[in-house]
């Protein structure tokens, strides 16, 4: 099958930021609502030092009509072939007229498999009435395996005109828990501080995440630090106690008239009292007068706000080439990772990753 959309590939931050002006014109034609997760504000900080930008823009007649933002994973500053695309609740990945997204996904696989490109995976973010690009692809030798899911627990809360507006849109149990709880935690000498320094955040991160994986901690803190400096001042807000010991933090950027909460860390031990949500309930409060209309959870939200989030309908897209001169070191790994399943061992999430369809299809 032939694609009628032109296209090209971008490799680097300078060249993405050029095309700046071009995309957020087709941002302002094409989406509903301000979000900044279809720019190249959200995609970049999300590029770590271990990968490089790899996205596809595609053109019609002369005319911008879609992007698709993934980056490629670097061994040893080398390109891998590897390429990922999206976040974990499917953001991130593309930008297009509703209707034309699966199109312009397709296009983009099209083109990076034909540029040194031997595996996708995709997330995302499906309106679910297309037809899925994966199905248009006529590329010979390919093994695609896809997943779709309606993820209750969405990642993007309305906030309402007042907290009260907001805690009438809940549910009476979470909102209960939400009025409850802080009166609870007052009560106790808690209180919250909706102003920190970076190095008194930093500092309660190092005592709240001592027991999290240190790799995962570092990684999250370095990204965090590339939203900071993309949109500026970072909103660092905390929960501390009765003696000043911060229990929980938070950090995020402000995008217009909505917030990117990039990271939380709670006192684990305090969960009766629920910190967390006590945190977030204090910061909506905080932020609603200041005209934020809505944040967005980039790692996903738990259960107590997610299931008054929009819902999401994930399309999980893996394709791999069985050309590839990777083919049977991907298959003998797989196998390998089969058998550990079947004896209960846990197959870590970033090799399933690279692994693909082959732990699909083996």
């Amino acid at each position: 099958m032939e694609f009628a959309l032109q296209s090209a590939l971008i490799e680097s931050k300078d060249e993405l930021e050029r095309l700046g002006p071009a995309i957020r014109t087709l941002a302002a034609d094409t989406l509903h609502q301000q979000d900044t997760t279809a720019l190249p504000d959200y995609f970049l900080p999300r590029v770590s030092d271990t990968r490089r930008p790899r996205v596809v823009v595609c053109y019609e007649q002369g005319k911008l009509v879609g992007v698709v933002y993934t980056e490629e994973l670097l061994f040893a500053g080398r390109p891998t072939g590897w390429v990922f695309g999206g976040d974990r609740m499917g953001r991130g990945l593309v930008l297009a007229a509703p209707e034309r997204e699966a199109e312009v996904i397709a296009t983009a696989c099209e083109y990076l498999l034909a540029h040194g490109v031997h595996a996708l995976r995709l997330w995302w973010r499906s309106t679910g009435n297309e037809i899925l690009p994966v199905l248009q692809l006529q590329r010979p030798g390919l093994q695609v395996w896809c997943k779709s899911e309606i993820r209750p627990e969405g990642d993007w809360l309305h906030l309402g005109a007042s907290y009260e507006d907001f805690l009438t849109a809940l549910g009476p149990h979470t909102r209960r828990n939400l009025r409850h709880g802080r009166r609870q935690a007052e009560e106790e000498g808690f209180r919250f501080v909706p102003e920190l320094s970076l190095h008194t955040y930093e500092s309660a991160v190092a005592s709240l995440a001592r027991h999290m994986d240190a790799t995962e901690t570092r990684e999250r803190d370095q990204r965090d630090r590339r939203f900071f400096a993309q949109f500026g001042s970072p909103v660092l807000a905390g929960l501390a106690s009765a003696d000043g010991r911060l229990v929980s933090v938070l950090s995020a950027v402000r995008a217009g008239n909505h917030l990117h909460l990039l990271s939380q860390f709670n006192d684990e031990s305090l969960a009766g009292i629920s910190p967390s949500l006590i945190l977030r309930g204090y910061l909506i409060e905080h932020l609603i007068p200041q005209g934020i209309a809505s944040i967005h959870f980039v790692n996903g939200t738990s259960a107590a706000l997610g299931r008054f989030c929009d819902p999401v309908l994930m399309r999980t897209i893996s394709i791999d080439s069985r050309r590839s001169a990777l083919h049977p070191a991907k298959l003998v790994t797989a196998r390998a990772a089969r058998r550990w399943q079947r004896r209960g061992r846990w197959v870590p999430v970033r090799l399933r990753g690279i692994l693909g369809s082959y732990m699909a299809t083996v």
